[in-house]
């Protein structure tokens, strides 16, 4: 879990150097007004020392915008409450005989960071995907703006598809032991207004290696199995077909020496007569960037950080969840913006 607010500047609040301190005690409100693209199924209230409030599912419908159902929870001694829209009620209570709460901790909106672990978060393993507006606590307004931390938060767009942002400065690693092997396939669809960008790598520490890049407008899928790169390359018409800011369905086939990479249904093709047949790789598979403690990305010419969406991610005949990735920076996993 990655991106999240750190609030500060609240009721019955201790600020402490760079640290957010707060006391719950007898009675607690928090309302908010939620948008969710996930699939948390259920609302959770759990009264320990901490409080988790998890998103009702709200599910996005590609293109078209959610409507954001208002929320308010209530803490009182053992007893908790979830009201939902102002009808639907959801009631729980508190084991012991503790009534109140002492809390050191940031409150989190949205996620955590990854440093912080504990059972009773549940099984809500990835941030939220949404939006969140009208945060209150005991009626007051709270000012995410001037939170003390953010990470990975942007404005709340109207419209969003099923796919992947990248601002042009993050990554993600979908697999840290990702085999390439002899026979692999991939299928993705990517839009973006830039004519330069990675899209995949995956490299071990020898000359194995995988990259699909967009150099000056035209897509290369490169590949070396050990043994001597090589290559099928898409050059379209213009070298600006492919950052249009539409969509283009991507196909990368990989069959022992020959490669098919097949754009927008066009076809491109290489081979290597070389004996190895097989990229042996037991390593990340980055999309669009990587951080600069990787290994070097062999099969890469260009280090660009890719900006746009990437989305229908499938590998070896497998959806790929970009929300279960092994690693985030600076994306939204399922938040691409309408143009």
């Amino acid at each position: 879990m990655y991106r999240f607010l750190v609030i500060c500047a609240l009721p019955d609040v201790q600020v402490s150097g760079d640290q957010y301190h707060y006391k719950i005690y007898r009675f607690l409100v928090i309302s908010a007004i939620t948008r969710c693209t996930g699939f948390w199924s259920s609302v959770h209230y759990q009264m320990y020392r901490f409080l988790v409030i998890c998103a009702l599912p709200y599910v996005q419908v590609s293109g078209s915008p959610v409507l954001l159902p208002d929320i308010t929870v209530i803490r009182n001694r053992l007893d908790g409450t979830i009201v939902v829209d102002g009808s639907e009620y959801v009631n729980g209570t508190a084991p012991g005989l503790a009534t109140s709460m002492n809390i050191d901790t940031g409150l989190y909106i949205g996620g955590v960071p990854q440093d912080i672990s504990t059972p009773r978060l549940g099984t809500v393993t990835y941030s939220l995907d949404g939006c969140i507006r009208n945060l209150k606590l005991q009626n007051n307004v709270l000012d995410v703006e001037s939170s003390t931390t953010q990470v990975d938060v942007t404005p709340c767009t109207k419209k969003v598809e099923d796919a992947a942002y990248f601002n042009g400065n993050g990554f993600l690693v979908l697999d840290e032991k990702f085999r390439v092997g002899s026979d692999l396939t991939i299928d993705l669809k990517f839009r973006t207004t830039q004519n330069d960008g990675l899209l995949l790598s995956v490299a071990n520490d020898q000359n194995d290696c995988l990259g699909l890049e967009l150099v000056n407008g035209k897509l290369t899928l490169r590949t070396d199995n050990g043994a001597g790169a090589f290559s099928a390359t898409y050059t379209p018409e213009s070298s600006y077909t492919l950052c249009d800011n539409m969509w283009h369905t991507v196909k990368i086939v990989k069959v022992k020496n020959a490669l098919e990479l097949v754009v927008d249904g066009h076809y491109q093709g290489g081979a290597n007569e070389a004996v190895s047949s097989s990229a042996d790789t037991n390593n990340p598979l980055y999309f669009a960037g990587y951080p600069d403690t990787a290994l070097q990305q062999k099969c890469l010419t260009t280090d660009i950080k890719f900006m746009g969406c990437i989305g229908n991610v499938i590998i070896q005949g497998q959806k790929q969840d970009f929300r279960q990735a092994a690693e985030l920076v600076d994306v939204r996993p399922s938040s691409c913006p309408v143009k």
